[in-house]
């Protein structure tokens, strides 16, 4: 009896070493995604000029000691914003104008395609290699008399030739905007874009500014976005 217990002991006492060995060995030589350089920005703004613009990236890398399969990026903003707007209502004199106040949600929720030859929205990044994707667009101009229309805009632009075919630009409208009346229990009315005015966003607050990477092989990589907008675009940064 003590031969069989000894035998058994040491081969349970193989295969949790064994077992042990690799899991060691998983761990060590794990993939890890980072932040490579926080948010890209490229783009141009001259005192002389009328227009400004710029593409904001987001580049990923892999640090670790394996390959991270399945990689895939999610952008995510939620937000509120509280504002009035005048809707006729029909009285003795007949139709009269009057402030309703209004609440408006907004949920920025999208899969952005990675910058490689085939726009894919997963890809595998080996050991030491870097990937980007386009995070949003900011475009502005001069308007009477001194101020700037300026928007930003997300989602995936329409190749050349079709822009210049449909005279449209975006190939998707991720912004979905929940408006509803005070007072009124009945669902929202949703409306899609794929721009928000410069003052809207500026007047959101925004409880959700998000950013992150999933992979089959590695924990997932999450950032908070951080806009400072002091100037005709804005500088973003990314905190992990």
């Amino acid at each position: 009896m003590s031969i069989v217990t000894t035998l058994l002991s040491g081969a349970v006492g193989g295969l949790v070493a064994t077992l042990g060995a690799k899991g060691i060995w998983r761990f060590i030589s794990r993939p890890e995604l980072e932040f490579t350089s926080g948010v890209l920005k490229e783009g141009e703004s001259h005192p002389e000029e009328s227009m400004a613009w710029g593409q904001y990236r987001v580049e990923i890398s892999n640090t670790g000691r394996s390959v991270a399969s399945n990689c895939k990026p999610r952008i995510r903003l939620v937000g509120f914003r509280e504002t009035t707007e005048k809707v006729p209502d029909f009285g003795p004199d007949g139709e009269e104008l009057h402030e309703v106040t209004i609440q408006k949600r907004y949920v920025i929720d999208l899969v952005p395609t990675w910058n490689e030859s085939e726009s894919p929205t997963r890809i595998d990044l080996n050991r030491g290699e870097s990937a980007q994707f386009d995070l949003f667009y900011v475009h502005s101009e001069a308007a009477p008399p001194n101020g700037s229309d300026t928007d930003i805009r997300f989602g995936d632009r329409k190749p050349l030739d079709e822009v210049e075919e449909t005279g449209e630009t975006w190939e998707t409208e991720p912004i979905r905007v929940e408006t509803s009346h005070q007072g009124d229990f009945s669902r929202p009315v949703v409306e899609t874009n794929p721009e928000l005015k410069k003052e809207v966003f500026d007047e959101i607050e925004w409880t959700e500014q998000s950013v992150n990477v999933t992979s089959a092989d590695t924990k997932k990589l999450e950032g908070e976005l951080d806009f400072v907008w002091d100037d005709v675009i804005p500088e973003v940064s990314i905190r992990q």
